[in-house]
């Protein structure tokens, strides 16, 4: 087969979608098939260097583009989104010529249309992935109201990459009714993130750390408004002896977060930039507790994070204060410090329950045999193969 596919971020940059794929592109060439991947230059990580972190395997090709710096504010966020779409297209077009099936990942929105459209004017077969349902999470996370002429324009630009595409696959669980009820004719497969055994590996041998003096708890992804690390911030100072908390990554909310620590005086909270994979993975091996959270909304009770693999693998405590399937799926793997979303006197009950357990030297219980069992980045990837391989073929 040979395979065009459309994705916003792609190694050594740093996000669920570029860890997916670069373990679907390795799939797809290992079998012998030809892969183009259309991308834009690393924009969720500060250091990185092409000519080295690329990733080089015979039978794939990845196609680069600069767009505006994905900045802090809309307007500059908007700006990248819109670029990245404009040159995508003129791109794709030519590269979908030579290729038997274009892939287009969505979040962001507009990679879904491009993709739709590549597959409208060359006639190519589409797949179309679902990580998140846009645009009616940004309705649920009050960024935008219903009666907005744009979110209004957004849900016709839905409508069209769903209508355009052959088949759709989805990563939770949790939007098949959606889709379903969207795309009553098309087909559809769930196709989880999941975790790499080279991870796994990483922290097979990993001692966790017994009394310390200090806690270090570590925060690593998005700093955005989904994300509502406030009610982290919240109660920072009451655990300054306690707690060494660290955030480490990007995001429309870094700087309002960055000026809350220093206005505030939070001396027991630090943040750092985005690090390649490797650095952040040491970074891990020096924490006592990750951290998570999504905003208390019905939509994220529907997502997976896939940091939560990540965690999990490193066998250390994982503090969450997420619902629905993420939280079902920490529960499965032996998770017990939950919380309530943004509710800082939970989260601070819970924290309280950590530095006991730690000062008592209670075991931590993450099931990594369940996690490499059931969600190994390699066994999904061949699934995701064998479905694009369906597609290709149907009618042929």
């Amino acid at each position: 087969m040979k395979v065009l596919l459309i994705t916003h971020n792609f190694p050594p940059d740093l996000g669920a979608a570029s860890f997916r794929f670069e373990s679907l592109v390795r799939e797809l060439t290992k079998n012998n098939d030809e892969v183009d991947v259309l991308t834009s230059m690393p924009n969720r990580i500060h250091k990185f260097d092409l000519s080295k972190d690329e990733l080089k395997i015979n039978g794939f090709k990845i196609n680069r583009f600069k767009s505006s710096k994905l900045g802090t504010s809309k307007f500059k966020v908007a700006l990248n989104y819109f670029e990245f779409f404009l040159k995508s297209l003129k791109d794709g077009i030519k590269l979908a010529k030579k290729n038997d099936v274009i892939i287009a990942s969505s979040p962001q929105l507009l990679i879904g249309v491009v993709g739709a459209l590549i597959s409208l004017i060359t006639k190519k077969k589409f797949i179309l992935e679902v990580r998140d349902l846009w645009p009616d999470i940004i309705v649920e996370m009050n960024v935008m109201k219903r009666w907005n002429p744009i979110y209004l324009f957004l849900k016709v630009l839905e409508s069209f990459m769903y209508w355009k595409s052959d088949a759709i696959i989805y990563n939770s669980p949790a939007f098949y009714e959606y889709l379903k009820k969207k795309n009553p004719n098309k087909k559809l497969k769930l196709i989880t993130n999941g975790i790499d055994k080279e991870i796994i590996d990483i922290f097979k041998e990993e001692k966790i750390n017994k009394k310390v003096e200090k806690i270090k708890l570590i925060y690593a992804g998005n700093l955005g408004i989904a994300q509502n690390l406030n009610t982290l911030l919240d109660i920072a100072e009451k655990f300054t002896k306690e707690l060494e908390i660290i955030l480490v990554g990007k995001g429309s909310d870094e700087k309002k977060i960055s000026e809350r620590i220093e206005k505030e005086k939070l001396i027991n909270v630090k943040l750092i930039k985005s690090m390649p994979r490797k650095e952040l993975y040491n970074l891990y091996k020096e924490a006592d507790v990750l951290y998570l959270q999504l905003q208390n909304i019905e939509m994220f009770e529907k997502t997976i994070p896939s940091k939560i693999f990540e965690y999990i693998a490193t066998k250390k405590r994982v503090i969450y204060g997420i619902k629905g399937v993420g939280k079902g799926i920490l529960k499965e793997l032996n998770c017990e410090y939950y919380y309530e979303p943004e509710n800082s006197k939970e989260l601070e009950k819970v924290i309280n329950k950590v530095i006991l357990d730690i000062k008592n030297n209670i075991d931590v219980k993450n099931n990594v045999e369940l996690l490499e069992k059931k969600y190994s980045r390699e066994e999904l990837s061949k699934k995701y193969r064998k479905f694009i391989e369906e597609v290709v073929n149907e009618n042929k």
